[in-house]
């Protein structure tokens, strides 16, 4: 006979059984059974498993449930007493997370420090501090980070964005639903229909910020857009607090409807992707449905043939520790990466997920559930928590501040600096400068031998200001706005008097453009003009400032499969408009003196007019447009005596 159980719940990803959450009933397997069907696609997914795309989906699994449960116990809590309590919820809530963070990030902060700043994210320290207030989604966004596109180290806390909203939403909602119950007099039907209403303006309000092509991570990140999933796992809880199954013929039906929901569920994993247009215009809505559809059954009937096969062994144990595998996958899956180890795929994903198995599994039976099952009285419970949880959030942020070094945007910056404020005469000093293609190679190699390079590339500052287009559909409102000090930058720096000047453009500039209130399309004439007229003031700009020769490099072919959003095609990767920019850069570089040229790189990187993947078995441009710090180097290696050569020819006219 199972186990009567205390009515707790949990989060994403859950701690501990998700039978837990109902008074009187036993313990419900099938739910911790979804709960690692769900983690197992999301480390499928961030394991770089090709046929689960949608392996992401696995975290809206987790929303639903999470709603679902906190809501029941809320709702009886609510309606059996009266009234709720802040105080024991919130506390329940810090001893199932809290601990398990708190060693996470505690492994973040040692990797951190062993790990040289030129292999970890910029932002780590950021990050950390970040997911230790819960607001990790919201710095995400406020950084202008992508989930989809990384052309940096990868942060190791990443993943816990989810978290984040989580947290929110434990925050938000329990106060939120006890004033809707007080205003309604617990009547069930009201409640429901204001729910019902968030559920849909959370929808609408994703799809309002998905317009066209755009890179959709402010809707993937935002609290406000993913409180869809959460709201219907909460309307889920109402439904069946106010409308019981019971009847054999209603619980058969169910039955039917979970094991082809859960079946559509796990298609729609294998079949979409994370950028997937249909996702953010109804599809994550329509995924959340048929994830309650599933936790129904699983809830209502625990012989159905869904609880029955999510039942199985180990399911129903994986589930249990789903909260520490989801922590840890992702700072193993960053740690031990594939430029560490040179194994296939799969070799690689299995020692990884052994690895997270591992940790997750001392993490729940050392760490989470003694905490959890902690028996203090009354009086010690909240000073023991409270005062623990302080001591131990001080050591950490002192960790985190203190612990780890700075990432290689300040290091590299502060050590090129110097190089090019004290050179030495062997060395050849390049500034770089133009778009997010110019900062991958000037940010990522901070020093080669024989090289000291000086980085004045911006994230998203390409030639023209105004709005992106793709047909007639708006991409980024707004594009280049925030770049107006470039050019002061670049009279800054162009005081250590480099040997050459490296300019890349492109990136921006394939897109139509709407500007002062007119849409400028590739290839029009009018949209060359304008570009002619913008390159040229950069460029006189860089010569009245210096004598160094200027190089341009060409645009070369890109392969960004992550930015064509639903059906639309990437502008980047038209090689017709790749073109068409060259042929424009061409002639503005015609008109300028010899000190300018442009270079040919896209020879290299587009042999034959093909993108190339490997170079010496290493994956030039990961995400088909910009370098990493494992790759800059190959690049330099092809730039390198190309820019000294042009360097010597210009140093030659001058004599």
């Amino acid at each position: 006979m199972a186990t009567r159980l205390r009515p707790d719940t949990e989060s994403i990803p859950s701690a501990a059984p998700a039978g837990r959450h109902l008074p009187g009933l036993g313990y419900l397997p099938g739910l911790d059974g979804l709960r690692a069907v769900a983690v197992l696609a999301v480390m499928l997914y961030h394991g770089g498993i090709t046929w689960t795309p949608g392996g992401l989906l696995g975290v809206d699994i987790f929303f639903v449930l999470s709603g679902y449960l906190i809501t029941t116990l809320l709702l009886r809590e609510i309606i059996g007493t009266g009234h709720l309590a802040f105080g024991a919820f919130y506390l329940r809530r810090a001893r199932r997370l809290f601990p398990a963070l708190l060693l996470l990030l505690v492994g973040v902060a040692i990797y951190g420090y062993v790990t040289p700043a030129a292999e970890r994210a910029a932002s780590l320290r950021v990050d950390a501090l970040a997911a230790l207030a819960y607001v990790a989604n919201w710095s995400q966004i406020w950084g202008n980070h992508s989930y989809f596109a990384q052309f940096g180290p990868p942060s190791p806390l990443r993943h816990v964005w989810s978290l984040a909203v989580e947290e929110q939403w434990y925050l938000f909602w329990p106060p939120v639903l006890l004033g809707l119950l007080t205003v309604f007099r617990r009547r069930i039907e009201p409640v429901l229909a204001v729910v019902i209403v968030l559920m849909l303006g959370s929808a609408f309000w994703m799809s309002h910020l998905v317009r066209g092509f755009a890179d959709p991570s402010r809707a993937y990140y935002g609290t406000d857009t993913r409180a869809q999933s959460l709201l219907v796992g909460a309307a889920l809880a109402l439904v069946l607090h106010r409308w019981p199954v019971t009847g054999t013929t209603l619980k058969r039906l169910l039955a039917v409807a979970g094991v082809v929901a859960f079946t559509l569920c796990v298609a729609a994993m294998t079949h979409y992707s994370g950028t997937t247009g249909r996702l953010y215009h109804g599809g994550f809505l329509v995924f959340s449905l048929l994830t309650a559809v599933a936790v129904a059954t699983l809830a209502v009937d625990t012989r159905s043939p869904l609880s029955r096969l999510l039942s199985i062994r180990p399911l129903p144990w994986i589930g249990r520790i789903s909260y520490g595998l989801y922590l840890w996958h992702w700072l193993i899956d960053v740690w031990l990466n594939a430029d560490r180890v040179s194994w296939g795929v799969w070799p690689l994903f299995a020692v990884r997920t052994a690895l997270a198995f591992a940790v997750a599994t001392a993490s729940y039976y050392l760490v989470e559930r003694p905490v959890r099952n902690a028996r203090w009285n009354h009086l010690q419970r909240p000073r023991i928590a409270t005062v623990g949880g302080l001591v131990s959030a001080a050591a950490l942020v002192a960790l985190l501040c203190w612990g780890i070094g700075p990432g290689l945007d300040q290091a590299g910056a502060d050590q090129v600096v110097n190089q090019l404020a004290h050179p030495d005469p062997r060395d050849l000093r390049v500034l770089v400068v133009g778009d997010s293609v110019a900062w991958s190679l000037g940010n990522r190699v901070p020093k080669l031998p024989g090289l000291a390079v000086l980085d004045d590339g911006r994230l998203g500052c390409g030639v023209l200001p105004g709005t992106l287009m793709v047909g007639n559909n708006p991409v980024i409102e707004d594009a280049n706005s925030g770049c107006p000090k470039q050019p002061a930058d670049w009279a800054r720096d162009l005081r250590y008097g480099p040997d050459v000047v490296l300019a890349s453009w492109g990136a921006w500039e394939v897109y139509d453009h709407l500007y002062q209130g007119r849409v400028y399309r590739v290839p029009s004439d009018a949209y060359r003009k304008l570009l002619v007229e913008q390159m040229t003031a950069r460029l006189d700009f860089l010569r009245a400032h210096t004598t160094a020769p200027i190089v341009l490099l060409d645009m070369p072919c890109a392969n960004e499969p992550q930015y064509r959003i639903g059906d639309g095609e990437n502008p980047r990767d038209d090689v017709s408009r790749v073109d068409w920019f060259n042929s424009v850069q061409d002639e503005v570089v015609a008109k300028q003196p010899h000190q300018v040229s442009v270079l040919r790189w896209s020879s290299w990187l587009c042999p034959g007019r093909h993108f190339l993947e490997f170079e010496m078995g290493v994956k030039v441009r990961p995400d088909g447009l910009h370098f990493q710090h494992d790759t800059a180097p190959l690049a330099w290696d092809w730039l390198t005596p190309r820019l000294d050569a042009v360097v010597k020819a210009s140093r030659s006219r001058t004599r």
